[in-house]
């Protein structure tokens, strides 16, 4: 009986292990990553009542849970449920994981397991890097094949971990009077290795998070931030220009002929084709309110597009068909799978989170990156997306007692 009441008292620190301890397996192991799930799922079931599940959850999550709980109500009625079970379980997963990540009160155990495995799996593929240098010094990492042989996922999502692990380390610094050389070195060195392997998106978020905490966040002197700000003006385009493998990614042709970027850019980034087709399959009235049948039917109604739009480009055509390209849009995903309202849902989730007067400044800022994301990936279509949003969505919406943004 003593134990019983030992682990109730403790049960949030507890809980608090298990979920890093499956927060720290999430890059490294997917399968580590669900048996994980079950002990923190077990233990969250036996010692908190069913009236403490939902108390006090934000509106934000009820939201969400609504938009997936109306998304599996129509693929039931459309009977697909079951033929796209893998997509419908990875939103359960999104659930389980909010539900134990809204009883966290300290969100530094979790920051801190997330940071040991991002450290970790960043100097794996710092040495998968350099021993790829050394085969081939001349190598670029402009093209995705084979900055994924060396990374832990692939580099989208890959690098927007980094972009979580720099934000964490940039407020971990914020919440401190002195500078903490620990963070900052974790920082610039995860920044860097942003840098490294080309992620566009993820490294303007980065340099966005910089300027912020620097502007609004760290606790110095106006001339410290001075110091700061200029250097980081004169750092950034040095360190950006250095980067053969990002210029290579950028619209620029090798004569910077500035009136054919825009043609260069629409050649090279597949998500104008790939939108351009979703925009086509919504014209139908079906598709336009209640999404398309099933899930692999949308991909399949994609690739059909791809075939039909991409014209004299045949081995541009045969790639977009062969890779079988998602929407790209976490936005766009929810609406050709479920549907108009679902869509609509999805927007007002973040609309509620931007617009509150009562959210925390740091929970608007973390879903200002998952939005940014969501503009431009399917997150939720994967099992690592699944769990980053569903912790990361979650846990620094109970931070109440930070400062907000007005």
């Amino acid at each position: 009986m003593i134990k019983v009441e030992l682990l109730k008292s403790k049960r949030n620190l507890i809980l608090s292990i298990l979920l890093g301890i499956l927060v720290f397996f999430i890059p490294l192991s997917s399968a580590l990553t669900n048996i994980m799930l079950i002990p923190a799922g077990i233990f969250f079931l036996v010692y908190y009542s069913p009236k403490e599940w939902f108390s006090n959850f934000p509106k934000p999550i009820k939201i969400f849970f609504f938009s997936i709980g109306l998304m599996w109500i129509l693929s039931i009625f459309k009977g697909s449920f079951l033929l796209d079970i893998n997509i419908y379980s990875r939103y359960l997963v999104v659930i389980l994981v909010c539900l134990l990540s809204s009883k966290i009160q300290k969100e530094i155990v979790i920051e801190n397991f997330y940071l040991s495995s991002l450290i970790l799996v960043t100097c794996i593929s710092t040495f998968k890097i350099v021993e790829k240098k050394m085969e081939n010094p001349d190598l670029l990492f402009d093209n995705g094949l084979f900055i994924d042989q060396v990374l832990w996922e692939s580099r989208p999502l890959a690098a927007f971990m980094l972009v979580l692990g720099i934000f964490i380390c940039l407020r971990r610094i914020s919440i401190k009077s002195k500078p903490n050389l620990l963070f900052i070195f974790l920082a610039v060195c995860l920044l860097f290795f942003c840098n490294y392997i080309s992620a566009r998106l993820s490294l303007m978020l980065a340099i966005i998070l910089i300027f912020y905490f620097t502007f609004f966040k760290f606790q110095i002197s106006k001339k410290t931030k001075l110091i700061l700000l200029t250097s980081l003006f004169i750092g950034l385009p040095i360190m950006l220009l250095f980067n053969k493998s990002l210029i290579e990614r950028t619209p620029f042709n090798r004569e910077f002929e500035f009136e054919k970027i825009y043609d260069i850019a629409r050649d090279r980034e597949p998500r104008y084709v790939i939108w351009n087709c979703v925009a086509i399959l919504l014209t139908n009235q079906s598709n336009f309110y209640f999404g398309i049948s099933s899930y692999e039917q949308y991909r399949q109604d994609l690739v059909k597009c791809y075939e039909e739009t991409i014209v004299n480009r045949e081995e541009k055509k045969a790639y977009y068909m062969e890779s079988r390209f998602n929407s790209h849009n976490q936005f766009l995903d929810f609406w050709l799978n479920g549907g108009l309202i679902p869509f609509l849902l999805l927007l007002l989730l973040y609309i509620t989170v931007f617009f509150s007067k009562k959210m925390p400044s740091t929970a608007k800022l973390m879903y200002l990156l998952f939005f940014c994301f969501f503009l431009f990936e399917n997150v939720l279509y994967r099992q690592m997306g699944c769990y980053l949003f569903g912790i990361f969505a979650t846990l620094y919406l109970y931070r109440s007692s930070e400062k907000t943004i007005k």
